[in-house]
This record gives structure tokens, sequence and C-alpha cells, in this order.
């Protein structure tokens, strides 16, 4: 497929309603949703490949009944941010905060922000995955469930999830942080390489 799991997750997120329950502006909280998304993949693809495909298959089928993306946008106000902390929990364990400040050094995006918008985007990141996993053999054995994350996170290829780092983004954003550019691919496999130790 041409557009990748993040341009897709990403176009149907209202921005502008995100921003403001963030307090950022809408291009701060897009690039640091294009950071958090395919972390969250990600992580979910590392511990499939680590032998918890039943966990994230029924933590999947739980979400397939998802309204989120019915619409062609999803409803913030339908999102169970309690619901995302336990997600988030569940994939990163206590190290989802260093996650969060690895993210923002990587981007340029406010740490801070990105750990708000875990527990917001981890329920969407869930709904968006069971709908594409939909009749396919979710709790199928033997790396399966990893491999078909693997592949909807590299979708459009992992070179191609530019994170926004034109000159116009915010630097007020993350003051002293180096903003070097990134690609979606890069910064999971170095974030979470690290976290995970797998590299």
């Amino acid at each position: 497929m041409s557009t990748s799991a993040v341009e897709e997750i990403l176009g149907q997120l209202p921005l502008p309603q995100l921003a403001a329950q963030l307090g950022v502006d809408p291009q701060t909280a897009a690039q640091a949703a294009a950071a958090v998304i395919p972390s969250l993949i990600g992580g979910l693809q590392h511990n499939a490949d680590q032998g918890q495909e039943q966990a994230i298959a029924g933590a999947l089928a739980q979400h397939g009944s998802s309204n989120l993306f019915d619409t062609g946008s999803v409803d913030l106000n339908s999102v169970d941010t309690a619901d995302g902390a336990k997600i988030v929990q569940h994939i990163f364990g206590d190290q989802s905060t260093q996650l969060a400040l690895a993210i923002g050094q990587q981007t340029g995006a406010n740490g801070n922000l990105v750990n708000q918008l875990m527990p917001i985007l981890a329920p969407i990141v869930l709904a968006y995955l069971a709908k594409k996993l939909t009749g396919s053999q979710q709790s199928a054995g033997g790396g399966m469930l990893g491999s078909i994350l693997g592949g909807i996170l590299s979708g459009g290829g992992p070179g191609s999830l530019q994170i926004d780092d034109t000159p116009t983004v915010d630097e007020t954003a993350a003051p002293g942080v180096d903003q070097q550019p990134q690609s979606g691919g890069s910064i999971v496999d170095e974030i979470l390489g690290g976290l995970f130790g797998k590299r």
C-alpha cells in the first residue's frame, strides 16, 4: 500500500481538537503523534516476537468492535485514555516515560507532550490494527502476528514515515534539542532497540 499506517492514522486524527486538548498548535501535535504511532506499533511487534502473540491478539479482539474509525475521523471524546494508559503499560512496562523522553530527544518533540499523547493514541492504534487484521489469523503462532505488525509498520517503507522537521517547527516546544531529520523507521529502530536491548 502506498500510504503508511502512520499516515493513515494521522489522516484521521482531528489535529486541531487534539492540539487544543494538549494546549499546543496542530503542527506540534502532529509532529509528536507521528513519532508516537510507529513506536506503539513497534512495541506491539516486539512483544509479539517475544511470545506474547496470544495476549496481543486478545487485546486486538477487544478493540475490534471499536467505532473510533467509523466516521472517517477519530472522535477524541470517545477515546478511553484510562484504557490507553493500561495499553501503554502492557506494551512498555515501566519504561514508558523513558520512551517518551527518548522520542522527544530524537524528534524534537516535547517529551512531556509525547507522554500525554501515548494513552490517547494507544486505543486509536489498537482500533486501527484490529480493523486491519480483521479476517486474518490473529492468533496464529510461529511469529505470524509479529510479522503482520511489522508489515503494517513498514507499509510505505520505514523511511517514508517522516517526522515534520521543516524550519517552521515550533522551536520552543523543545528548547535546546538538536532537531536532526529522522525517519519514523529509524526512530523505532533506535528507541525501541535501545529500550529492549535487541540491537
